[in-house]
């Protein structure tokens, strides 16, 4: 589950000690394009946020699990509540830790995550998890993957809700997540793994509809018109100041000034997180990957022709 451990986010507090409103918004991924970094960097920016990255309440309601009870959370080996459960069990742990240390418990915090995990699903509890932060702020990769009924049921029952998307060369975004899940989760390293096994994991329904911008991109942009950011990963690297002021703006929240942040802030501009196992990509998986993407690139060059990064994509090809 791509969230926070309570440790990390005794360091990732923001920068403001008040909580400051903000427009609600969802972020929605996908997954391996940066959601884990923003989450991050948006915390030391002010960014009054909740302990989980990840609420994932309308991904419960897409697999229809949102009505599960309490002896289903605590004991279904979905992965959802798997998932769940895993992150109430970091929580507790660090708040016997704090005792045990003799430090100020945050009790607050764990009745959050307690909420969280055990809670009855509903709109009410869903906007009951954010009433003490500045409004919404649900980074949810997964929810890239609801289908229309579901995007336009979202927009009537929270309205005003702003919506932030990333996106990736689907080549890459393949691949980074290909090592995570066969090479850095099975402690394997890419030379290890068979191009078949590449291409069987690239042909998965849940890789495709996570790159297949073309499909989704355009429902988003309907529904929600102009309260969409879109926004490339590959700007991260390239110029992550700006692109986290363009968020900021997008949900009002002000603009920070990053000429006045400290090191550990800056670090955290210029650090990559979620990594998976380094390892360059075999030709024939490039090749395999190429003509399965080639294009979804050449769309994302025509929805976006002031943006130079698709074109960067299609120069990279090797024919």
């Amino acid at each position: 589950m791509n969230t926070n451990s309570p440790k990390e986010l005794t360091s990732l507090r923001g920068l403001f000690q008040e909580v400051v409103s903000h427009d609600d918004f969802i972020c929605i991924g996908p997954s391996k394009t940066g959601t884990t970094w923003l989450n991050n960097v948006l915390r030391v920016c002010g960014v009054s946020m909740p302990p989980a990255k990840e609420i994932k309440y309308f991904t419960e309601e897409m697999l229809g699990i949102e009505r599960g009870g309490l002896l289903r959370r605590l004991f279904s080996r979905h992965w959802l509540y798997r998932a769940n459960r895993d992150w109430l069990w970091s929580s507790s742990k660090q708040f016997v830790k704090s005792l045990v240390g003799l430090n100020r418990p945050d009790l607050v915090g764990i009745k959050w995550c307690l909420r969280f995990v055990l809670g009855r699903r509903s709109d009410s509890w869903y906007r009951g998890l954010f009433s003490e932060y500045g409004g919404i702020a649900d980074i949810s990769p997964k929810y890239v993957e609801l289908d229309e009924s579901a995007v336009l049921s979202l927009d009537q029952r929270f309205p005003g809700l702003k919506v932030v998307m990333f996106v990736r060369n689907p080549i890459e975004r393949d691949w980074s997540s290909a090592r995570m899940i066969l090479c850095k989760h099975k402690g394997r390293l890419p030379d290890s793994v068979s191009e078949m096994e590449f291409k069987q994991f690239f042909d998965r329904k849940p890789v495709i509809d996570q790159s297949n911008y073309p499909e989704y991109l355009p429902l988003w942009r309907k529904v929600f018109g102009d309260r969409l950011l879109v926004l490339f990963y590959d700007a991260i690297a390239e110029k992550p100041e700006t692109l986290v002021n363009r968020v900021l703006g997008h949900i009002r929240m002000p603009v920070v000034d990053f000429n006045r942040l400290g090191e550990q802030q800056h670090s955290l501009l210029k650090s990559r997180v979620g990594q998976g196992v380094q390892g360059a990509m075999p030709e024939g998986v490039r090749k395999h990957l190429q003509s399965k993407h080639k294009a979804t690139i050449v769309e994302l060059q025509r929805m976006f022709p002031d943006e130079p990064w698709p074109k960067m994509w299609l120069d990279q090809f090797i024919f």
